[in-house]
């Protein structure tokens, strides 16, 4: 669980909306004054090689700058950037746990959420691991917490799928 809470407070950022890139801007940091102007593939070298899935544009009505919030996928663009949405942080908190030698596995639901989980070999069964709520062994917090009604999860480690 620490490890969770670590890596929600220190290591990324929720980002719903990028900050505005232009450093004259007098907006704030939390991107609220950004409209955003759709969607994009990678274009870039450096949103290729971050292995960006898709790169989301904006507009900062503030100045009139494009900003664009490439979508990465991989853990050293994300170390990198250190902000994200759920999927950002699954990733790159993924990767922490099997650094550590943790079994993990991704876990995608088709309601748009993704979330780790790690084996626990004391318990002998999978962990739901959340690094942006910050919360282990907690799989019915969408439902009963969020109140989201999930439809279909799976589950994928680096040699199976399962439905979950």
């Amino acid at each position: 669980k620490r490890l969770t809470l670590y890596f929600k407070a220190e290591v990324m950022k929720w980002c719903n909306q990028p900050p505005c890139c232009n450093s004259t801007c007098t907006g704030n940091d939390d991107g609220k004054q950004m409209e955003s102007k759709g969607m994009r593939g990678p274009v870039t070298q450096e949103e290729k090689s971050g292995g960006a899935s898709r790169v989301e544009v904006y507009n900062c009505t503030l100045c009139n700058t494009e900003t664009v919030f490439p979508r990465y996928n991989s853990p050293r663009a994300l170390l990198s950037s250190k902000r994200g949405r759920c999927g950002e942080f699954a990733n790159l908190f993924g990767t922490y746990c099997r650094a550590l030698g943790f079994d993990t596995r991704y876990v995608l639901d088709f309601t748009d959420h993704v979330w780790v989980e790690v084996w626990s070999v004391r318990q002998q069964r999978w962990l739901h691991a959340d690094s942006c709520e910050g919360l282990i062994d907690r799989p019915n917090m969408y439902e009963q917490g969020w109140g989201k009604k999930l439809n279909y999860a799976v589950a994928a480690t680096h040699d199976s799928v399962a439905d979950v």
